[in-house]
């Protein structure tokens, strides 16, 4: 599969919504949604939201579903996409499932999202993109960077919380954001549902979720980290459980990395060809483009993983095998997705690869692109 991306906006600065402003939660309102509901959300209100913005970093949850289904986020008054941002089913542990995203907003600082089954909703708005304000994006190298496993050292307890400095990992002092992708593992540790978070500080941590946690497999989620007093974040967790956490970049003044909205697209479906990625495979993915001001330097949007035959890991990256991951999984059951911002060093194509045979999808909503 190869399908183009055509840009719709013009290249942005990123803005910190902090603390995050959650701007949809069903579970408050009545019933749980049915299936083929739309949501169209008027994010005006939300700080650093101005006619300049282009985009907003949603977390989307989906808590309590009826049936396996999936969530589309698009431009309000544009065609619904084919692409999806989450994806979700119901089960005998029952535990949330959260994924990011970065959504272009229309004209009117609008978004839609799309219910394939019934399901609460719950969304938050972690950062903003503004054409004339906000500071660059900047990957930490060509591949993420592991910078926590607690696998190393031991599991938290219930309610624990540990600091981690980000500038021995290549993030400067002056950082307001960090892009990080958060893995939660409770097997073998404490074994109960929960949530970890990443948050600036360690009063602020236990607040928020980043990833919520159950038995059965580690889950994993990505998410744009307010920078805390010296440079660095505070990780929590509900339960005992492993944590890992891999750095793939930082906004930050003077960085020059900006955020250019495309349609959302989807870049690969490896069902199309029936071409199961094989344990350590990478598959090469073309990112074809057009109207972009300049090569881009990292891609934005969402992995996903179907028709799993073992449990394992799956990542959209260049990365060596086994380096890093975005997504994780156990054998059989429903799509998981995961929201990616990964480096394209050759500007053109990236690579998807997993542990495990498995199918996967990658989304597109944008690019970086260095300016100036």
């Amino acid at each position: 599969m190869e399908c183009t991306g055509a840009a719709t906006t013009a290249p942005a600065g990123f803005v910190e919504v902090s603390p995050a402003r959650r701007v949809l939660d069903t579970r408050t309102g009545g019933p749980r949604p049915p299936a083929g509901t739309t949501f169209t959300l008027d994010l005006s209100g939300v700080p650093g939201v101005t006619a300049a913005t282009t985009a907003v970093a949603l977390t989307i949850t989906s808590d309590a579903p009826a049936a396996e289904g999936f969530v589309s986020a698009w431009a309000a008054g544009s065609p619904r996409p084919t692409t999806s941002a989450l994806n979700f089913a119901p089960g005998a542990i029952v535990a949330p499932r959260a994924s990011w995203v970065l959504v272009p907003v229309s004209a009117s600082r609008t978004v839609t999202l799309y219910i394939s089954a019934s399901t609460h909703l719950i969304v938050d708005v972690a950062a903003v993109t503004n054409t004339d304000a906000g500071a660059g994006y900047a990957s930490i190298g060509a591949t993420p960077v592991r910078a926590f496993d607690s696998r190393a050292t031991a599991p938290f307890g219930a309610r624990e919380a540990r600091t981690l400095a980000l500038t021995p990992f290549g993030v400067p002092a002056n950082a307001t954001l960090v892009a990080v992708n958060v893995t939660g593992l409770v097997d073998g540790v404490s074994g109960e549902i929960g949530y970890v978070s990443a948050a600036p500080n360690a009063a602020d941590a236990p607040k928020t979720s980043t990833v919520n946690v159950a038995p059965g497999a580690p889950r994993a989620n990505f998410a744009l980290v307010p920078v805390g007093p010296g440079g660095t974040i505070s990780l929590y967790s509900s339960v005992g459980a492993h944590v890992i956490v891999d750095i793939a970049g930082y906004i930050a003044p003077g960085a020059s990395g900006r955020f250019v909205a495309v349609n959302p697209t989807r870049m690969a479906d490896t069902r199309a060809t029936n071409t199961t990625l094989n344990p350590g495979e990478q598959q090469r993915v073309a990112l074809p483009f057009v109207g972009l001001p300049t090569t881009p330097s990292t891609v934005v949007g969402t992995l996903t993983v179907v028709e799993r035959y073992a449990s394992g890991w799956g990542a959209a990256s260049d990365a060596r095998p086994g380096q890093v991951s975005n997504v994780n999984f156990s054998a059989g059951g429903d799509a998981i997705a995961a929201g990616v911002m990964t480096p394209i060093p050759s500007g053109d194509a990236t690579h998807v690869v997993a542990s495990a045979p498995t199918h996967a999808l990658l989304d597109v909503t944008g690019v970086i692109v260095n300016i100036g």
